[in-house]
């Protein structure tokens, strides 16, 4: 199935749950190559409350740093990977009219209350190897961010001979997917770490807050229909827990569609596992998916979620260590008229 990025609203109903799920600054250090994630010895992370919905990712840390000195580190919040490696150019992109600052998306980061600049580390890789660069030269884009883009990759792609195009299928830069022989599409995955200095006072409690439009990408239908869940089933149990209870709801849903409804799929992803980079477990970590909209479907991984509203869910968890980032599926279904 073709994916790509949708800007449809979302409406949520069903929750699956199972075992996991946290979100996630990071320590970090500028070393050769780029920024590289690390450990903090002294710097806890006493809460987390983290905020998803389909238009929004808020996310209020409270950190303490345990030592009887200053520590001034680089924080980096990782976003997740944008990789056009086995999908088209729209199933990851995010859909933004404009930058800000050369950020790939609007993001918003105060400590204290105060808001702070912030800096955006890109870097893109064909497998493990390192071509931002390349990329460069060649007057790619790392992350097509909007239609305009998109347009302007292809043309720059067809105007270059075959056996460059040839060349860079070698490299691993560029796709010419079976299914679309002719056409050439990037191949690269895209890391993406928004970045600050920050100084934590000695035996004091500092409060992070980010807020941004999250990255998501989506499909035209779903794999999770009744006549081709079985091949794909494995996979969504994996990713997102997917259950019998979730599959009865979509079930129950279609039929009462009457054969008139349209599925379509919403993936949003957030990057947990570096909240395990700090000082210890994370004290209290809550986190919160807001439905929108009631009467589609959400199926994501955790431990203990329960309905807090008619809208929300939410999960609690304390002395926490993610151990998994966070993959969240939505459904939403449309009538054909027919």
């Amino acid at each position: 199935m073709r994916r790509w990025l949708t800007g449809c609203s979302m409406v949520l109903a069903v929750l699956a749950v199972a075992p996991g799920a946290v979100a996630n600054d990071s320590m970090a250090e500028l070393a050769l190559g780029g920024l590289v994630l690390r450990q903090s010895d002294h710097i806890a992370m006493v809460s987390e409350d983290l905020f998803i919905s389909r238009d929004e990712v808020r996310v209020a840390y409270v950190y303490h740093n345990t030592s009887r000195r200053d520590v001034t580190s680089i924080v980096a919040f990782p976003l997740p990977d944008v990789d056009y490696a086995d999908r088209s150019p729209e199933s990851n992109a995010p859909d933004i009219a404009s930058t800000v600052d050369g950020m790939i998306i609007p993001f918003r980061t105060s400590v204290n209350g105060v808001p702070v600049a912030l800096q955006t580390e890109l870097r893109s890789f064909a497998g493990a190897r390192d071509i931002t660069q390349r990329l460069r030269a060649l007057d790619f884009p790392p992350v097509l961010t909007t239609q305009a883009v998109r347009d302007d990759f292809r043309r720059r792609v067809d105007a270059l001979d075959s056996n460059t195009r040839a060349a860079l299928v070698r490299e691993g830069i560029l796709q010419e997917p079976e299914y679309e022989p002719g056409v050439f599409l990037p191949a690269w995955r895209t890391t993406i770490n928004v970045w600050r200095q920050q100084t934590f006072p000695a035996q004091a409690r500092v409060r992070v807050e980010h807020a941004y439009a999250p990255i998501v990408g989506g499909s035209a239908g779903s794999s999770l229909a009744p006549e081709y869940r079985a091949s794909v089933l494995p996979e969504y149990r994996r990713r997102y827990c997917v259950d019998s209870r979730f599959l009865a709801g979509i079930d129950r849903r279609l039929a009462a569609g009457g054969g008139r409804l349209a599925m379509q799929e919403i993936w949003i992803g957030y990057v947990l596992k570096t909240g395990a980079n700090w000082a210890g477990p994370i004290g209290t970590f809550t986190l919160t998916v807001d439905k929108g909209e009631a009467g589609n479907l959400v199926s994501f991984c955790g431990e203990g979620v329960r309905r807090i509203s008619p809208t929300r869910f939410q999960m609690t968890r304390t002395n926490y260590t993610p151990t998994a980032d966070l993959e969240i599926l939505l459904l939403t279904f449309s009538d054909t008229g027919q």
